[in-house]
């Protein structure tokens, strides 16, 4: 074989293989049929129709836009869902590098009927404006989880390289009841907090103090996640503790104390270990 026929070959080869390799892109827009208003935070599912383990599931941004990526090329199904409207499904094969769905129109459901009695599930979320409001009793949860495995279980909110984020946004800062709890980092609130004293979740774009006190908005807004405790869970004491040890003396001890009454929130964090673990985020 010739030198200039085996150049032709690895580069055929190459070409071959990059063009499998290539991620494809879905993307598109939702918005209401009747009103023709951008949707935010909708649901949007795309599942492997040979595969469903293959599942990605992305919310629409405040712009109802959506984009999904590193895609392979085979046949999906995109479900669209969204409180108060019916579900939107579509099948769809991806044979490009960029499918553009263009936009996606959801009606709202309305269903007329006689005086019923209802039996059913807390509805994971609500929409309440610009809030987005879960339901910590729509999740089931370990005895011993903590608000961070609470919210990474809600539709919309992930945790990515240690950061929470919330319908595409780093959420920057957690409150309690409306306070600030663990000043401005997420992580350490999220992973010092238990699941079991949650009652809602609270998703909201948090206007500037300048905003605040004039009143108008000056389009500076903080990504904000507001946990409501339970009731019952606003006066007293808890906490929890763990301890491990291991191969090669690796150990790891921590330890978290909440004292809530009135307008008070004290908290004392204490972590200790060989195993390169924290339970506060690196800023």
């Amino acid at each position: 074989m010739t030198r200039s026929l085996l150049s032709t070959l690895l580069l055929f080869m190459l070409a071959v293989s990059t063009l499998t390799a290539q991620p494809y892109t879905v993307r598109g827009k939702v918005v209401d049929k009747q009103k023709n208003l951008a949707l935010i935070g909708v649901h949007i599912k795309l599942t492997n129709l040979k595969d469903p383990e293959d599942t990605h599931i992305v919310p629409t941004d405040n712009d109802g836009n959506f984009r999904i990526d590193r895609l392979k090329t085979r046949s999906y199904r995109l479900e669209a869902s969204y409180i108060g409207y019916a579900k939107f499904y579509l099948d769809i094969v991806i044979d490009k590098p960029e499918c553009a769905l263009g936009v996606i129109d959801l009606s709202e459901s309305s269903v007329q009927m006689g005086e019923v009695v209802i039996h059913g599930r807390t509805p994971p979320a609500e929409q309440k404006g610009d809030t987005t409001e879960y339901n910590a009793a729509a999740f089931k949860m370990n005895k011993d989880a903590s608000a961070e495995d609470l919210v990474t279980k809600m539709p919309g909110v992930t945790m990515e390289n240690g950061t929470v984020k919330a319908q595409g946004e780093d959420v920057q800062q957690v409150l309690v009841d409306g306070r600030q709890f663990f000043g401005s980092d997420p992580t350490l609130a999220l992973r010092n907090l238990p699941a079991e004293i949650i009652d809602r979740v609270q998703v909201f774009d948090k206007l500037s103090e300048q905003s605040q006190l004039t009143g108008f908005n000056d389009g500076q807004t903080t990504k904000t996640m507001n946990i409501v405790t339970r009731a019952d869970r606003r006066q007293g004491q808890f906490g929890r503790f763990f301890g491990a040890v291991g191969n090669e003396s690796k150990y790891n001890t921590s330890g978290s104390m909440n004292i809530f009454g009135g307008n008070t929130r004290l908290s004392v964090v204490a972590l200790s270990n060989n195993v390169n673990q924290q339970n506060f985020s690196s800023q």
